[in-house]
């Protein structure tokens, strides 16, 4: 009776510690899962912190002061740093007229002896180019009354189109005004304060206000003459930026190349803002260079090229933060055919022959199956509902395999320029506006800036000077004969 007692306290025993080793199991495989889970967001917070300007988006002003030493991807030259034996230096030059000379001499030898009337040589010298000082004129106007004496007829004189009753601000006021504003990027309480400062103008912000809707309103005929110019281009680059209009965030919509820019805000990013718009839908046969947003690969009429600048800086990551071979290879290639199309440019050539383009190809596929070994796809292995998490390197990679005519796009087509720069330079200003300048108030100042400084922006990249085009709008004369260019 005894060994019964003692065997059924047994298995009592083991019943409990089978159902604690139970639990155990569980426990630890709840706390491997979870510690797995730790060290993923361990390493995705690391890979965060190792992002900058130089191997991701992020622009340099957000790298603060852990600013990262510069990587140049150029090799090393045998050559000197600095100017090459043989180079011509240029100094100032500056074509202007002397005005004015001056003698600079000594009066009195140190013996005594004066030497104001003595005659000597000249030896040496210099040339200082300055501006007057500024002084603001003032014309008066009358309108003169004059009676025929043959007929009696009252003839009366009239004011010039710019010009009306009263006073009021000239030509050479308002559009420096136009170009502190729209050029300079100065904000308007400082518009004020450099006239009252500078010039001892008293202007108020609303007339400058004023000054800026007027140039805005005669721009309309200069600004659809861009967009239509901008739909009959061969090359767009297109990139968008956020803004601040009323409190809210709004979006600078950018479509540009070398001759033209065009930028329009809207209150939407996405293909609501691109439809509204109007370019990029009508672009038949164009190729548009972007930044792989999938918001533009909906348009189908148009050809696509990727900026291979970003692919490079996120290359750059996968390689340094994960090692990989693929990403530094396919950087490598990219920029060896890169090299190799600029060589050919430079000695006339207009394409690469079919069979470099074939072993660029190629290679470039050797590249992306190596990245499969090292990138396996993973599968599923647990219940939770959803697909798994793909890690960066696997993201990147299939945007290489997907994209793979886009992001060669530049190498079939010389004409195609490697990365999007143009767009990010001109969108680039719109920031420094905003840093400047702070937020737009209103949504027609937004309007009224962007008209301008679209403007302002093709003129300069056609060699006209902002302060040429900003008077040709203020006098009704259509500027187009200084925007359009050569394609």
């Amino acid at each position: 009776m005894d060994l019964m007692l003692y065997i059924k306290n047994l298995e009592v025993k083991i019943e409990a510690l089978s159902n604690e080793v139970s639990n155990l199991k569980l426990e630890n495989q709840a706390l491997k899962l979870e510690n797995q889970t730790l060290r993923l967001e361990n390493q995705e917070l690391k890979n965060r912190l190792g992002l900058n300007s130089n191997n991701s988006s992020k622009p340099p002003s957000s790298d603060g002061y852990n600013k990262p030493q510069p990587k140049s991807r150029r090799t090393k030259s045998e050559k000197k740093a600095g100017a090459q034996k043989g180079h011509i230096g240029k100094g100032l030059q500056l074509n202007l007229p002397v005005s004015k000379t001056v003698m600079c001499k000594i009066d009195m030898c140190t013996c005594g002896m004066s030497l104001s009337n003595l005659k000597g040589k000249i030896v040496g010298g210099a040339k200082v180019a300055d501006i007057p000082q500024i002084q603001p004129t003032m014309t008066e106007y009358f309108v003169d009354q004059t009676i025929c004496p043959k007929c009696g007829k009252v003839h009366i004189g009239k004011l010039p189109d710019n010009v009306h009753s009263g006073q009021q601000y000239g030509e050479n006021i308002k559009v420096f005004v136009a170009i502190l504003l729209n050029f300079g990027f100065v904000s308007i309480e400082r518009v004020r304060g450099i006239f009252n400062d500078f010039f001892d103008i008293p202007i108020s912000t609303g007339t400058i206000c004023g000054v800026q809707k007027d140039f805005a309103n005669k721009s309309d005929t200069a600004y659809s003459f861009i967009k239509s110019r901008i739909l009959n281009s061969s090359v767009v680059n297109a990139d968008e930026t956020g803004i601040r209009v009323d409190s809210k965030t709004w979006w600078a919509h950018n479509s540009s190349n070398d001759k033209l820019t065009y930028v329009e805000p809207h209150k939407n990013r996405g293909g609501i803002a691109i439809e509204e718009i109007g370019i990029i839908p009508k672009l038949i046969n164009s190729t548009l260079i972007h930044d792989c947003w999938s918001s533009y690969f909906k348009y189908e009429d148009c050809l696509h090229g990727l900026c291979n600048i970003h692919l490079i800086r996120e290359m750059t990551a996968v390689t340094e933060q994960f090692g990989q071979v693929w990403s530094r290879e396919m950087q490598d290639l990219i920029l060896e055919i890169k090299a190799k199309k600029d060589l050919s440019i430079s000695k006339g050539e207009v394409s690469f022959s079919q069979d470099i383009l074939e072993d660029y190809y190629n290679k470039y596929d050797e590249i992306t199956e190596i990245g499969m070994t090292e990138n396996p796809v993973v599968f599923k292995t647990n219940s939770k509902r959803g697909r798994p998490k793909k890690s960066k390197p696997l993201l990147l990679l299939e945007r290489f395999i997907k994209y793979k005519n886009e992001v060669l796009h530049f190498a079939k087509n010389f004409s195609v320029p490697f990365g999007n720069n143009q767009a990010e330079q001109d969108v680039r200003m719109i920031k420094v506006k905003q840093k400047v300048s702070g937020c737009f108030r209103t949504t027609e100042g937004a309007y009224n800036f962007f008209k301008l400084y679209s403007i302002i922006s093709t003129g300069r990249k056609n060699n006209e000077s902002a302060t040429n085009v900003l008077r040709a709008i203020f006098n009704n004369r259509n500027p187009s004969f200084m925007l359009g260019g050569s394609e």
